[in-house]
């Protein structure tokens, strides 16, 4: 089923789900064509559990999501999406071009989202001697690989020091310049604020 994007790259109607007694939702929410959108608001708020249900992760109870005008099904994830998520799996083993190598075959872009999240120096080293942080850019590396359309990150501050937080905000401002979107988690208020974003408050499982 496909619906009108009318200037939009995502759109989520009446979009939520039952846990247990607890219905987390509805939601409604468009994320416009080269638009930030940021979802802030205090931990077990929805905002993970949004994401998670916008992009099929977990299936709905109720309403739904489309993604360039597509209903998004979780037995099929939708293309052109880039996702960071609260906390990334990698290959431990692996070293950081060859864990980035699984999902793109070309060194060049490989190389060059390195030397963007400034893990260029590193890239040959195992994952598994990385702090959070360096898994945290690595993560934000993957998820810029396929230059997706609808760029998606949820508190992806999480671990970064105040260099890797500019360096993601320069990010994803280019990213809308070039006509692409963001949808975004995060509680970090001042970085949200360098964004230019509109921002979406979430209470209790609802837009507030």
């Amino acid at each position: 089923m496909a619906v009108e994007l009318n200037g939009n790259m995502l759109v989520a109607k009446g979009l939520g789900v039952e846990i247990g007694d607890r219905a987390i939702g509805p939601f409604d929410l468009e994320v416009g064509i080269g638009e930030v959108v940021a979802l802030v608001g205090a931990n077990g708020s929805g905002k993970t559990t949004f994401i998670r249900l916008a992009l099929g992760l977990d299936r709905s109870s109720f309403g739904g999501s489309w993604i360039r005008g597509f209903a998004v099904d979780p037995l099929s994830p939708p293309r052109g999406v880039g996702y960071v998520a609260d906390r990334a799996e990698f290959w431990d083993w692996m070293n950081a071009i060859d864990n980035l190598a699984l999902v793109a075959a070309d060194y060049d872009d490989i190389s060059d989202v390195l030397v963007r999240v400034g893990l260029d120096g590193v890239k040959r080293r195992t994952v598994k001697t990385f702090s959070r942080g360096m898994r945290q850019r690595l993560s934000i590396a993957r998820a810029l690989l396929s230059a997706p359309e609808l760029l998606v990150m949820d508190e992806p501050t999480i671990a970064l020091d105040e260099e890797a937080a500019d360096q993601l905000g320069t990010i994803i401002r280019e990213w809308r310049e070039s006509g692409r979107s963001v949808l975004l988690a995060s509680h970090d208020d001042e970085f949200v604020k360098t964004l230019d974003a509109r921002i979406v408050r979430l209470i209790n499982g609802v837009v507030a």
